[in-house]
């Protein structure tokens, strides 16, 4: 066994994921490989399936058990608990790094090593066999992040233990939009943020049907809901309320059309009377004759308020 310290851990907690934690342990063996010291911590986060046992399988990794499910904030800071090196990849059992990201990697590791302040990293680009859905929506999301990023998401993030240190961590208490809050309070405490391309991931856990693209926008608005200030850094969750509020306006209206639309059609001696040949409601004001108009109700069957 090799008596020097490792240079680097690599942090990855995993909630019930059996179907990528294998590939992304595989992966990190393939393209770490050539005499990098490096530790590999996985935080099992109370599992139900069988990522526990798949994780034991390869050797050399730390395994680290949780009996309950913590927030993904807390799992990444015990895993660190659990490590030793001076620079620290934070990555998610979903998420396969490449050849390039390793190459970045050996680049920046004598920088890294001497411990600057520093948060490096890119955004994930899509799977590695895309779905349609991926391309249609992730794609466009992926290139525009690429070129305006603020942040890192984190599982994709390479920073040194002094930066984890002196930022406490991860916010535990963030259910989501924790990758945001580590970024923005790091770069506060006069750490650098650099985007690098060179960091190169895919995202295997992009949803793949309409249904898992949906549940996975409302898990990460509960993140943007949590707090006011976290609401109103949030483009998306604005236009969601917005939008929601006009829809559940437009229902409001339709629903009081239907309701005035059914009582003037049972008005016998209030003043209106159906038309015969049409369905039609038709006010009767035989005294006060004038021009015709109408007013579309929305009402089923087609029916329209007319007014003389």
């Amino acid at each position: 066994m090799d008596q020097h310290p490792p240079s680097l851990s690599v942090i990855i907690p995993a909630y019930n994921e059996e179907a990528f934690i294998g590939a992304t342990l595989r992966r990190v063996s393939d393209v770490l490989d050539g005499g990098l010291l490096r530790e590999v911590v996985v935080v099992d986060n109370g599992s139900t399936d069988g990522t526990e046992a798949i994780v034991k399988g390869f050797d050399g990794v730390t395994l680290v058990t949780l009996d309950e499910r913590v927030t993904i904030s807390r799992a990444r800071n015990l895993g660190v608990l659990s490590s030793s090196a001076p620079v620290l990849v934070f990555l998610d059992a979903d998420v396969l790094i490449t050849c390039e990201w390793a190459k970045q990697l050996r680049q920046d590791l004598s920088l890294l090593e001497a411990g600057p302040l520093l948060v490096t990293g890119a955004r994930y680009d899509l799977s590695e066999e895309p779905s349609a859905l991926e391309e249609v929506w992730f794609d466009r999301l992926v290139r525009r992040t690429h070129r305006a990023a603020t942040y890192l998401n984190g599982g994709n993030i390479i920073t040194t233990r002094a930066v984890f240190d002196a930022v406490g961590g991860f916010r535990e208490d963030l259910i989501t939009g924790e990758d945001v809050d580590f970024c923005d309070r790091a770069r506060s405490g006069g750490a650098e943020l650099r985007i690098n391309p060179g960091y190169k991931t895919h995202h295997e856990g992009y949803p793949k049907t309409v249904k898992a693209f949906f549940l996975r926008e409302l898990w990460h608005g509960t993140g943007d809901m949590q707090t006011p200030a976290a609401f109103m850094k949030s483009k998306v969750a604005m236009a969601a309320v917005v939008h929601s509020a006009l829809w559940f306006l437009s229902l409001l209206l339709l629903a009081t059309g239907h309701v005035f639309a059914a009582m003037a059609a049972g008005g016998d001696g209030h003043g209106l009377e159906r038309g015969a040949d049409r369905e039609q409601i038709r006010p009767h004001f035989p005294q006060s004759p004038g021009a015709e108009f109408f007013l579309p109700l929305g009402v089923s069957g087609g029916e329209e308020l007319f007014f003389s």
